[in-house]
């Protein structure tokens, strides 16, 4: 973990900005007090970067720095809150700003001032008789006692807050770029009031393109971003390395600089691959419409084609067969969804098969890809195959392929079947309860020997393929209705993943419909009533649903939209609970288990598998450590329950509510349901 020394002028302040350093980047803060406020401290010098909030540093001469230590001084900035206690203060009333260190005095006033704030220095000399005017405001970020003051006339405003510019040179300096992306730095965003310089002066369409340039400038992945029309707005550093360009490329036509022919054809396919130099180029464009941008984002990829007896990836780019999607495409803020994410990140550093359930709608094949982007085999191909769109008779020599003369019609030289074409990468087996039972058979022998044999040919083949299957059907239920093999249900079981339905993820609703809106170039506002019916939404569909109602909407060409302009949508009966699977496909542990956690969640106390345990042995009921581990695993598995690292104990999520609700009352407990 990198390390930060914070030079603060009192304890306060360093604690602070502590707080808002962890809570952000993956770094520990050492604060250390300036030479005068210091005393007996130990000194705890960071080996990786140097914060200081003024220019003058007062350093210990007792321990030199060391050699790599890089050093940047904090330039602040207010918040919203601290601007709204000032915007309360009388107007025409005189306004003196003080704090012990004469740096910071200068510093901080000349930031109020700049803020619509002017006030007058106070320095400590006249601290005692502050002014002759006895309705006057003294105004202080530093750490003094009110007792000392007419409380009054003491506003206590706290330290500045860190500037976005600053915390972008410390992700810069730290390598830690990702945290410019993640919602906790969006929300100390958002606390922030605009720099009073550069942004809030530019006109709006300057603003965007100035968050723009701050964000792929962020990304490690060459980005290029340009008008409608093709002409350069930013280039990250990445996408000069990339293009070996030295001279700037702003204003420029993409034409200019890129090796495609016309831009309406790469705009439509979205995708292009070309040579460029000594290798090809993979081009992707992404449109970006907002209230005061349109334009387009193109992400360049560089790879060398290699020889033509392999599986290639100019071949597969080529064909189509990769993913396009990561887990920072996956949104949400929902526990469920961020208990699925944390599992399929887990999941992507193996090459065991995966299994994916779901409702249809809920984003398996987004999963998919993402577990395959994360995964070692990212540049490899990532095949999907529709088990249910493939014809029964067709389906063996689209898997496995055909030598040339295996059939009437059989294409010359042969075809490589989808499994060949996935070598070294990843197979997505989509609606995989609709495989025929005879080709379940040759799937299981595929899985277990890692070969295939093309339709007609005599000769097996070694394959290297991860197998990710996906279902919105019970395979349980199937398998009890022998439509399904149970050796293969557990060949692909290896690492289960269950996704939970939109309508158990309300705090995501309103997130992903926003980001609907944008991929849909539309702005328009909603109405309280109308967020409350999306919320409350039944979504059956889920994704999709939502993005047809998104979709709709934007149709009406309506800048408001009220309750009565959305579609009709089946709403959640409060007092019926949401369907949910049958009560008898739970085990009487695991219902004893939901029970448990359930109390003591009423109780606000934290709970674990001893805990559970315990009360289990009051209630004199026959169960085991290990029956009480294998119910907790099962039921996190299904997405009932958070298991916190740790002591921070185990919760129930919003489908293991219903879960309980739904308990059978004849459960050994003698309980019923919540």
């Amino acid at each position: 973990m990198d390390h930060i020394t914070i030079l603060a002028h009192n304890q306060h302040t360093a604690s602070f900005y502590k707080d808002i350093l962890e809570s952000i980047f993956s770094v520990e803060v050492l604060p250390l007090l300036c030479h005068k406020e210091r005393k007996n401290q130990p000194i705890e010098l960071s080996q990786h970067l140097l914060l200081t909030t003024t220019y003058t540093q007062e350093m210990p001469d007792e321990q030199p720095f060391p050699e790599n230590l890089k050093t940047l001084r904090l330039q602040p900035c207010l918040s919203k809150s601290q601007c709204q206690i000032l915007s309360q203060l009388p107007e025409k009333q005189i306004l003196y700003f003080h704090h012990r260190n004469h740096e910071l005095l200068c510093d901080h006033q000349l930031l109020l001032n700049d803020a619509g704030y002017p006030v007058y220095k106070l320095s400590a000399s006249r601290l005692t008789k502050p002014t002759e005017d006895p309705k006057a405001y003294i105004i202080t970020t530093d750490n003094l006692n009110p007792s000392e003051f007419d409380t009054n006339q003491l506003v206590l405003l706290g330290p500045p807050f860190i500037s976005s510019f600053t915390m972008n040179r410390i992700a810069t300096t730290l390598h830690q770029e990702d945290a410019l992306l993640s919602d906790a730095f969006q929300n100390y965003l958002n606390r922030l009031t605009p720099s009073p310089y550069c942004i809030s002066n530019l006109p709006k369409p300057a603003i965007s393109q100035y968050y723009f340039t701050c964000v792929i400038e962020s990304i490690s992945e060459s980005i290029i971003l340009a008008t409608k029309n093709g002409h350069i707005i930013s280039m990250n550093k990445s996408a000069y390395q990339l293009l070996e360009i030295g001279d700037s490329c702003i204003q420029k036509n993409v034409l200019d600089i890129l090796p495609i022919k016309k831009l309406p054809s790469l705009l439509e396919k979205n995708k292009e691959i070309t040579k460029y130099r000594d290798h090809f180029l993979t081009i992707k464009s992404s449109p970006i419409a907002s209230k005061d941008f349109n334009g387009f984002l193109f992400t360049l990829h560089s790879f060398v084609k290699k020889a033509s007896n392999t599986p290639n990836q100019y071949h597969f780019e080529e064909k189509g067969h990769q993913a396009k999607y990561t887990f920072y495409d996956i949104k949400g803020i929902s526990g469920d969804l961020l208990r699925c994410k944390d599992i399929a990140n887990q999941m992507a550093k193996s090459s065991s098969s995966v299994l994916i359930t779901g409702e249809s709608g809920t984003g398996k094949e987004l999963f998919a890809q993402a577990i395959h982007n994360a995964s070692e085999r990212s540049d490899q191909p990532f095949v999907v195959v529709n088990c249910a769109s493939i014809s029964p008779s067709l389906l063996e020599s689209e898997l496995f392929g055909y030598v040339e003369g295996a059939f009437t019609g059989a294409k010359v030289g042969g075809k490589k079947g989808l499994f060949l074409l996935a070598h070294q990468g990843t197979i997505f087996l989509d609606e995989i309860a609709e495989l025929p039972l005879s080709m379940q058979s040759r799937l299981l022998r595929v899985l277990q020997e890692k070969e295939i044999r093309p339709v007609g040919s005599d000769h097996l083949i070694s394959i290297d393929v991860r197998v990710i299957a996906a279902t919105h059907q019970n395979l349980d239920r199937l398998v009890a209705e022998n439509k399904f093999r149970l050796d293969l249900y557990y060949r692909l079981k290896v690492l289960p993943l269950h996704l939970p339905p939109l309508r158990h993820r309300k705090q995501d609703i309103l997130i992903l419909f926003q980001h609907m809106q944008q991929f849909l170039g539309t702005s328009y506002l909603l109405s309280e009533e109308a967020k409350k019916a999306l919320i409350q939404g039944n979504w059956q569909g889920n994704l999709r649903e939502l993005k047809n109602c998104a979709e709709y909407l934007a149709h009406l060409e309506k800048n408001y939209i009220d309750v009565h302009d959305l579609p009709p949508l089946e709403l959640i009966d409060d007092r019926t609970p949401a369907p949910t699977p049958s009560p008898l496909s739970r085990s009487h542990c695991e219902v004893f288990v939901l029970k448990s956690i359930y109390q003591a969640m009423k109780a606000q106390k934290k709970i674990g598998r001893r805990s559970i345990l315990s009360m289990a042995q009051k209630k004199e009921l026959s169960v085991t450590e290990q029956d009480i581990r294998n119910a907790l695993q099962n039921l996190y598995q299904t997405g009932d329950i958070i298991i916190g690292k740790g002591r921070q104990g185990t919760s129930l999520t919003e489908k293991g509510i219903e879960t309980l609700q739904h308990a059978s009352p004849s459960s050994p407990t003698g309980e019923s349901g919540l």
